[in-house]
């Protein structure tokens, strides 16, 4: 039996959606929509009932009318756990005698001018159940078109949105939606397109289906990338179909995860015998155990099924994300899959976005256990298996330059009669429940795993929470607070005043949860909850997580502790900012004096000698760090498992006024020792809590190395806002826009305000956004004094940071900027800004903990457009020229290594891979000696005049294998008119970063475009003027 354990949250209403992604990349799995698995998703009840079932529950009716309303009498029910108690609109249409009962009243059902029959029901207090049985049935005025409207979204059968406040609220943290259970776990009877699940269809089945319609409206509705499972033997029209289907109603901005079916290489599903025996008519499939070619005719389906969707999305095409689904316990079936791509298709990363795997806590249950019991089991299979299959497949995946990610994620083990009972209620009711969850997404981070997908988002068992509505649970909280920033209540990913006003509305409650304002985790709301986030607010407290390292070992003087240390059995020199204490535990000294690399060299090294020690205890500790001036400032500590001893302990950054958690993390083998950083302000408090092994940490240091700058590198006027390709490799941050830093890097602002001028512009001026091929965004920082960039560079290297300058809405803007020293205020370099109307970089080599003071000398405001870290890697694709004099005589100036000419020969050197999508064929001239027309291969004197062409958009794919950078030219040919004009894009295949953009008109001599290139990229050709977009010809050397 479901039940709400807590009592309801008090929120801000759910005015609407926010347009955007957080930036947690982590999805979820949506539940089954069946009678007995039920929450308020549905705004019309009706969506959730099941099929029509003869009166004695015998079984399904089979006369039905094409829609699945029945023709005989019958009944149909639902649970309605989480619906509120009140009015439900009820109608439908045609001949029917309903009888519904569960509920508290109901009111004769009517004959309304629209045709329809109206009533409602009344539910006095929370719904249980629903159950409508309909009888006086005629064939001749068949029963349909059944409405039953949830309170406050309109009367039916109009209602107001399709998706329950409720259900919105809850999938609004998660980046990403998978359907699988939605349509009907992979569709394996689903065929023809004509087979599958269509709106305004009443259920036949338990299993309720979703239609395709319906998911696409909750991801535009959501603003949630979409996750679809293919059915297992879906005809290429069906593919086809759905395809177009997404492609012309998903919101340009969002993205479809495209998987194969689900799980082929599990024997206990449906999929795998069909997946088995399809393989045996495909001759690319060669390996002989069954296991095996089921994995190869699940990569070549993943492929195929990729390429139709990729075709039908034509020039965004980089929206479609093929997801090949791999076997968390077998990296060599995982491997298997990835080397037939790669055998058959070139290089696997052109064929599909990532790897994915189920990571799920899947070891074998003993017939009884206690609670204790089954946590220790948790955390050793958690050290043990779990975090090595990880690893093994993160190495597999990486071997084929792919990302791994999970298409499912959780607990997986499963019950008998004699244990059911404690696993459930500690699944459900244990308060470390929340710990086990956090290590488990922390491993897969740690191990290389990417984006992570739970199972599922509601369910009694399976779900983050028992029950939609539901004000939270241990394993949802645990998640709330890896991907929310501490303090957020209502899950909108910022700490603001919204938040503030759940805290004030549930102060003084009890059993309370993160979305009802406990921050601490303590199960109350009070005076800590609410000064934490005020302190949040005001900008007094703050703790983010920058980085970890794995690598450095003891050798700690080159990266941390430029402003002081304090060292287990060393001793200390704090900086005159810092007030530290440690208490719980006891100092053990392993070895006082070694050269063993992973001990903490000496503060004055001797000969190399370095001690190794740390602060111990087999219950939970506490550094005590007290900031006192006010400033955020970088803090690291150093976990060594010296003895090797297999040491698992949590290491969480907490606020010490409140208790609050700030940042957590997972420190597992650490043998070697490792290293976490954060950039911390205020009173925090380092907590260590021993999960296996006890707890251990040996030392802690304040500040990163000691920041520097090489003279100024320079600035760059001609860019303006195409900065892919030439800035931000490392990574970057757009005002009001997207930010995305690098690893090494820890970046805040201060004094300033956001300000956008334009969200939709085509001046080349304005920033252009990462992932689109047209969209721009002109924006700031801006002061009407000073402001500043707090930057801080934790990996000990030297990087190029740069600044843009953008006086968009005058020309009398000039400002100072000031490189600072974080730690000392030492100025390290003055730059002087003016007539920056036009769009400006200024680039600098940086290393260290700096700030950018951004200062007003003339104008309305000081103001910064963007910051950028890095410059192209080696190889990255950079612009050559254009050449306007070969025209068609190309053979000996280009295509040295191949060459494709449209309608004419192809000969592609053995490193490329290329195809076009969106994109027609056409000859003007087959016989000419025009010299404009392109020679053909192994003629004195033939020449051919054609083109790929298309009056929007096409793209020609070119993935180069070979890991070398190469000359990629195009030749362009207005042959027929002088009107033509285009633009041409070059587009990272993997991230849709645009790496470069060129404009072309006055082509009708000929003109070739020429790149350096190296990877996968596209090039995405669009019409601006005339007739349609062309080219003439693709040539590398």
């Amino acid at each position: 039996m479901r039940r709400s354990r807590r009592a309801p949250a008090v929120r801000p209403s759910l005015e609407s959606m926010e347009g955007r992604l957080l930036l947690s990349q982590t999805g979820v799995n949506l539940k089954q929509q069946t009678n007995y698995v039920n929450g308020p998703v549905w705004v019309d009840v009706r969506d959730s009932l099941r099929g029509w079932t003869k009166l004695d529950d015998s079984g399904y009716i089979t006369s039905l009318t094409p829609r699945g309303y029945p023709l005989e009498t019958s009944h149909t029910w639902t649970r309605m756990n989480g619906y509120p108690a009140g009015t439900y609109s009820v109608s439908y249409s045609g001949a029917a005698t309903l009888t519904i009962t569960g509920v508290s009243s109901a009111t004769p059902f009517t004959l309304g001018a629209d045709g329809l029959y109206h009533g409602s029901v009344t539910f006095n207090s929370a719904p249980v159940y629903i159950d409508i049985r309909a009888s006086g049935l005629d064939p001749a005025r068949p029963f349909g078109d059944l409405h039953i409207i949830t309170p406050g979204y309109g009367t039916a059968p109009n209602q107001t949105q399709i998706y329950t406040d409720t259900f919105l609220q809850s999938i609004q943290p998660f980046s990403y939606l998978r359907f699988y259970e939605w349509d009907g776990y992979g569709g394996p009877n689903e065929v023809n397109w004509s087979d599958r699940f269509e709106p305004g269809d009443f259920q036949t089945f338990t299993m309720n289906g979703v239609p395709y319609e319906d998911m696409i409206s909750l991801c535009n509705t959501a603003h949630k990338d979409m996750w679809i499972n293919i059915p297992v033997r879906a005809s290429d029209d069906y593919v086809k179909q759905l395809a177009d289907l997404i492609s012309s109603r998903l919101d340009p901005s969002l993205k479809v995860y495209v998987e194969y079916s689900n799980e082929t290489w599990n024997t206990g599903f449906k999929a795998y015998p069909l997946v088995l025996a399809a393989s045996k008519s495909n001759p690319l499939v060669t390996a002989t155990g069954d296991i095996y070619r089921v994995a190869q005719q699940t990569a070549y389906m993943t492929k195929h099924d990729g390429d139709i969707f990729k075709q039908e999305f034509g020039a965004a095409s980089s929206r479609v994300l093929p997801v090949l689904p791999g076997w968390a316990a077998s990296s060599d079936y995982n491997n298997a899959m990835l080397s037939f791509l790669d055998a058959n298709y070139g290089a696997a990363s052109g064929s599909v976005y990532a790897l994915a795997i189920a990571p799920y806590l899947d070891f074998k249950l003993p017939a009884k256990l206690t609670a204790d019991q089954l946590i220790s089991m948790m955390y050793t299979f958690l050290e043990t298996k779990y975090a090595s299959r990880i690893s093994a497949d993160s190495a597999v995946a990486t071997a084929y330059g792919l990302p791994l990610i999970s298409y499912e994620g959780g607990f997986g083990f499963y019950t008998s009669s004699t244990n059911a009972a404690v696993v459930n209620s500690t699944i459900v009711n244990d308060p470390r429940i929340a710990q086990v969850y956090k290590v488990m997404r922390d491993l897969w981070d740690e191990r290389g795993g990417s984006q992570f997908t739970y199972y599922a988002l509601n369910d009694s068992y399976w779900g983050l929470v028992t029950q939609l509505g539901n004000a939270g649970d241990y394993k949802w909280d645990a998640v709330m607070t890896s991907i929310l920033p501490t303090g957020d209540a209502n899950g909108d990913g910022v700490v603001d005043s919204k938040d503030l006003a759940i805290v004030q509305a549930n102060m003084g409650r009890t059993g309370a949860w993160m979305s009802q304002g406990d921050s601490n985790g303590d199960g109350v709301v009070n005076s800590k909850d609410l000064a934490l986030v005020q302190g949040i607010l005001n900008g007094t407290v703050g703790g983010t997580f920058v980085s970890r390292d794995s690598a450095t070992g003891g050798g700690w003087q080159t990266l941390y502790g430029g402003d002081g240390y304090m060292m287990a059995g060393v001793g200390s020199s704090l900086p005159s900012y810092a007030a530290v204490t440690v208490t719980g535990a006891s100092t053990t000294v392993s070895a006082s004096s070694t050269t063993d690399p992973r001990a903490l060299s000496s503060p004055i090294s001797v000969n190399g000698q370095a001690t190794a020690a740390s602060w111990r205890s087999s219950q939970p500790f506490t550094i005590d760090v007290n900031l006192t001036d006010g400033q955020a400032h970088s803090l690291t500590v150093y976990g060594l498992d010296w003895a090797r001893a297999g040491v698992m302990e949590r290491v969480d950054l907490v606020d010490a006024a409140s208790g609050a958690v700030l940042d957590s993390q997972t420190l597992s083998q650490m043998s070697n020792g490792t290293y976490l950083t954060w950039t911390a302000k205020g009173h925090v408090q380092i907590r260590v809590t021993p999960l296996t092994g006890g707890a251990v940490i040996s030392g802690l240091f304040f500040g990163g190395k000691t920041a520097s700058a090489t003279p100024f590198v320079g600035s760059d006027a001609a860019a303006q806002g195409n900065w892919q390709g030439t800035y931000g490799a490392d990574g970057y941050s757009i005002p009001k826009g997207a930010s995305a830093y690098p690893s090494y890097a820890s970046v805040s602002t201060s004094g300033a305000s956001l300000y956008s001028w334009s969200a939709t512009t085509t001046d080349a001026r304005a920033l252009s956004v990462p992932g689109s091929a047209s969209a721009r965004l002109a924006s700031c920082w801006y002061s009407p004094t000073s402001f500043t960039i707090d930057v801080n560079l934790t990996d000990g290297q030297a990087h190029k940071v740069s600044l843009y300058l953008l006086d968009w809405d005058s020309t009398s803007r000039s400002e100072r900027i000031q490189l600072v020293d974080a730690s000392t205020g030492a100025v390290l370099d003055t730059r002087s800004a003016s007539s920056f109307n036009g769009g400006t970089y200024l680039t600098w080599n940086v290393s260290g903990h700096v700030k950018f003071v951004v200062s007003r000398t003339g104008g309305a405001n000081a103001a910064v457009s963007g910051l950028f870290f890095g410059s192209p890697a080696p190889g990255a694709t950079s612009f050559v020229g254009s050449s306007a004099a070969v025209q068609g005589n190309w053979q000996g100036t280009y295509g040295a290594d191949g060459y494709s000419i449209p309608k004419g020969a192809s000969a592609y050197p053995s490193y490329a891979s290329v195809s076009t999508s969106g994109a027609s064929l056409y000859s003007w001239s087959a016989t000419t000696t025009d010299a404009r027309a392109l020679s053909v291969p192994g003629s004195a004197s033939a020449r051919l005049a054609s083109c790929w062409y298309s009056p929007t958009s096409f793209t020609i794919d070119v993935n180069l294998t070979d890991g070398q950078a190469h000359k990629v030219s195009l030749y362009l040919l207005d042959w027929d008119s002088t009107s033509r004009s285009e633009r041409i894009q070059l587009v990272d295949a993997s991230t849709g970063a645009v790496l470069d953009t060129r404009s072309a008109s006055s082509f009708n001599g000929g003109t070739y475009l020429t790149w350096n290139v190296s990877g996968h990229v596209k090039f995405v050709v669009s019409r601006t003027g005339g007739a349609n977009a062309a080219v003439s010809g693709l040539f590398f050397d």
